[in-house]
């Protein structure tokens, strides 16, 4: 199951903001959502915009104006 999330997320990071995450990031994030609280703007939900904020060091709020920014130009 964690291989497929990876994967998945992987390619839904890759598809939103053009990056790549590495397993260790995956990883280390998993380890940080499983303590179940916000850290450094970064909230503990886990999906992929949390996961690129995290790998980043950005926090969800910046990540989601990038999100959204990108989504405007589209429309």
């Amino acid at each position: 199951m964690n291989d497929l999330l990876f994967k998945e997320f992987s390619k839904l990071i890759k598809k939103e903001f053009g990056a790549e995450i590495t397993r260790q990031n995956y990883d280390k994030f998993v380890e940080y959502r499983a303590a179940n609280k916000e850290i450094n703007g970064v909230k503990p939900d886990f999906n992929w915009i949390n996961l690129y904020a995290y790998s980043k060091g950005m926090t969800t709020d910046e990540v989601n104006k990038i999100r959204y920014e990108r989504m405007r130009k589209v429309i």
